[in-house]
C-alpha cells in the first residue's frame, strides 16, 4: 500500500538546483522559471523512497521504484558503450544509478523535455550528492543544436567508443515526438565529431609538419599577447567568403567604417574586400595546404600595410612567407615545449575548425563583445559556392571559355559533393543545400554561440543569406553598423617589424632562440642509444 508523502521539503530544490547552477547554469536558469508540474502526487513506496503519479502516469514502480531501476540500468553493457542516452529523467532513480555505475568512464546524456516536471522532483526529491560528482548531461530542448553541442565540449572521443540507448516504458509515450527530434539532432552532432575527429587524425602529420617549419617565424616573430583587449568594448565584423557577401560588401566600404569597427577578414575574403575598397584590420589563415598562398601572390605591399595577418601556427609555412605584410603568429604549445624556458607568451585562443572560426577568436580575443557575421552563408544559396572576386576563381580563370562559366563551374563542385549535400533553412525558412562539412562548421558555431549567449556576448548574424543559425541575433549589417560602430577606435598595436620571417638577418637574442628550439627538437629525434 503507498501513502502520500506529506515530509517537509524543505532546503531540497535549494540543495538541488545549487548543483545544478555550477554544472548547467543553463538549465539552472530553466528550471526556476518553470512552473512547477501540476497533478503530481508523490506517495512512499513500499521501499520506502518516493514514487509518483504525474497526469495519471506512474513515473516509476509504484511498489518497487529502485528495483525497477536496476532492471533498466542492467539492459545497458557499458563494456561496450561509453555513451548512454536515456528518454525520461522521471524521478531520476534509473539515471542516478547508470551514473554511479559508469563514473567518469563515460557519460549519461538524458532527454526530458518537461522542464515543468523537473522542477516539481527537484523539489520534492535530493538529487544533489550524485549530481555533484556524475558524467551527466541533463537535454531540455530537442531542436537546440548548440546547448547540446556545448554541452558536449571535449566529449567528442566518448561519444564515438560507442552509444546505448535506453527507453524506459514509463517516458516512451509521453516523450514519443520529442526524443525523436533530439535523437536526430544527437545523431548529427556525433556524425559531426566523426567529420572533426577523422580530419584531426588524416591532418596530424601535415600539423606536425607545418608546426616545425613555422618555428622560425614563431620564434623570432611578433605573438597576439599584446592584443588581449586591445579593442575592449569595441564592435567587430567577421568578413567570410560566402556568396552573400556581394551584398553587404558595400557597407563596410563606406567611408569611417574602418575607424569605428574592427573588421576581421578570412584569406578567402581579402581580394573581393581590396577590390570592394575595403581594408580590413586583421586576416586570419590556418590552412594546411601549399595552395593557400595563392591568396596572397601578387598583392601590392603598399595595400597590406596596416593589414595583419593572424596566421594558426599549423598553418602552410608557405602563407606566412607570401604575405607582403606584418604578420602575427598564435601560440602553440608543442613549439613552446620546444622552445622550453625562452618560449614567450605568445598569445592563446582556441582552435579553430576554420578561418571563420579563428577570426572570431580573435574578434573575442580583442576584448569585442558585439560581433556581426557576414558572408558567413555555411551554405549554397543561388547555386554559388564562393562571393565574386574570391582566389579560387583567379585559379580558374584558364579553364573559363563561352562553355565553362564561373557559375557552371561552382555548380560542378557543389554537384561533386551531392553524397554529402543536405537540405536546411536559410534565414528566411527557405531551403538551402549544404553539405556535412558545412553542417560541421555550423555546429562548431552554434556550440560557441550557445556559450557567448550565456555570457553576455552578442552574436550577429549579418549574413542576409545563407543558413539559419541558432543562438544569435538576426539584423542587415547596414542596421548593425548604425548601432553599434558610432564611435572612433582606439590605436590597435602594430607589431613589430620582422623582415627575418623572410630571410634576412636577426639579433643575437633571436637568433638563439631559433636554435635552442632546433637543438631540443633535434634531441627529440635523435636516436636512444644504451
Amino acid at each position: 500500500m503507498t501513502t502520500t508523502v506529506t515530509a517537509p521539503t524543505t532546503g531540497i530544490f535549494e540543495r538541488n538546483i545549487s548543483v545544478i547552477q555550477r554544472r548547467w547554469p543553463h538549465l539552472a536558469a530553466q528550471i526556476v522559471d518553470a512552473t512547477p508540474a501540476e497533478d503530481f502526487e508523490l506517495v512512499m513506496s513500499p521501499q520506502h523512497v518516493p514514487t509518483a503519479r504525474y497526469r495519471g502516469r506512474w513515473m516509476a514502480s509504484r511498489h518497487r521504484p529502485l528495483e525497477e531501476a536496476t532492471r533498466l540500468a542492467d539492459q545497458i553493457d557499458l563494456v561496450d558503450s561509453a555513451t548512454v542516452v536515456v528518454s525520461g529523467f522521471g524521478l531520476g532513480y534509473h539515471v542516478q544509478l547508470l551514473s554511479e555505475r559508469m563514473r567518469l568512464t563515460g557519460v549519461v546524456i538524458c532527454f526530458e523535455s518537461d522542464v515543468r516536471l523537473l522542477r516539481r522532483v527537484f523539489e520534492l526529491i535530493d538529487h544533489s550528492e550524485w549530481l555533484e560528482s556524475a558524467n551527466i548531461i541533463l537535454v531540455t530542448n530537442a531542436s537546440d543544436r548548440g546547448s547540446l553541442g556545448d554541452d558536449l565540449r571535449n566529449l567528442e572521443s566518448i561519444l564515438l567508443m560507442g552509444t546505448a540507448f535506453l527507453e524506459p516504458p514509463a517516458h516512451r509515450e509521453r516523450l514519443a515526438e520529442s526524443y525523436t527530434a533530439f535523437l536526430n539532432n544527437f545523431s548529427q552532432h556525433v556524425t559531426a565529431c566523426e567529420t572533426t575527429l577523422m580530419t584531426t587524425l588524416v591532418r596530424s602529420h601535415d600539423t606536425i609538419r607545418n608546426l616545425l617549419l613555422n618555428i622560425r617565424p614563431y620564434a623570432i616573430g611578433a605573438g597576439i599577447e599584446d592584443l588581449r583587449d586591445a579593442a575592449a568594448g569595441a564592435p567587430a565584423v567577421v568578413v567570410s567568403a560566402g556568396p552573400s557577401l556581394h551584398k553587404t560588401i558595400g557597407h563596410l566600404a563606406q567611408p569611417g567604417v574602418r575607424d569605428r569597427c574592427v573588421i576581421i577578414a578570412v584569406q578567402t575574403a581579402l581580394r573581393p574586400l581590396l577590390e570592394a575598397g575595403v581594408k580590413p584590420h586583421y586576416v586570419t589563415a590556418l590552412d594546411y595546404h601549399e595552395l593557400s598562398r595563392r591568396f596572397y601572390e601578387e598583392l601590392d605591399p603598399d595595400d597590406v600595410t596596416d593589414i595583419t595577418l593572424i596566421a594558426d601556427p599549423k598553418v602552410h609555412p608557405s602563407v606566412v612567407q607570401t604575405w607582403p605584410g606584418p604578420v602575427r603568429v598564435c601560440a602553440s604549445p608543442f613549439i613552446d615545449a620546444l622552445l622550453g624556458d625562452v618560449a614567450r607568451p605568445m598569445g592563446e585562443i582556441r582552435a579553430g575548425a576554420t578561418v571563420a572560426h579563428l577570426a572570431l577568436y580573435v574578434a573575442l580575443h580583442l576584448g569585442c563583445r558585439t560581433i556581426a557575421l557576414t558572408g558567413q552563408d555555411l551554405g549554397y544559396p543561388d547555386g554559388l559556392y564562393y562571393a565574386p572576386g574570391t582566389a579560387i576563381h583567379r585559379v580558374w580563370a584558364p579553364e573559363l571559355n563561352p562553355f565553362n562559366t564561373i557559375a557552371m563551374m561552382e555548380w560542378e563542385r557543389i554537384v561533386r559533393l551531392r553524397q554529402h549535400l543536405h537540405q536546411a533553412l536559410d534565414h528566411d525558412g527557405k531551403t538551402i543545400y549544404t553539405d556535412a562539412q558545412m553542417v560541421t562548421y555550423l555546429r562548431h558555431f552554434e556550440a560557441d554561440f550557445a556559450r557567448y549567449r550565456q555570457d553576455g556576448i552578442t552574436i550577429v548574424d549579418a549574413t542576409e543569406g545563407g543558413v539559419r543559425k541558432q543562438h544569435v541575433d538576426v539584423q542587415p549589417l547596414a542596421s548593425f553598423l548604425d548601432a553599434h560602430a558610432t564611435t572612433d577606435l582606439s590605436s590597435l598595436p602594430v607589431p613589430p617589424p620582422d623582415a627575418d620571417r623572410r630571410g634576412s638577418a636577426t639579433s643575437s637574442s633571436e637568433s638563439i632562440r631559433f636554435a635552442m628550439a632546433f637543438g631540443r627538437f633535434a634531441r627529440m629525434r635523435a636516436p636512444r642509444t644504451g
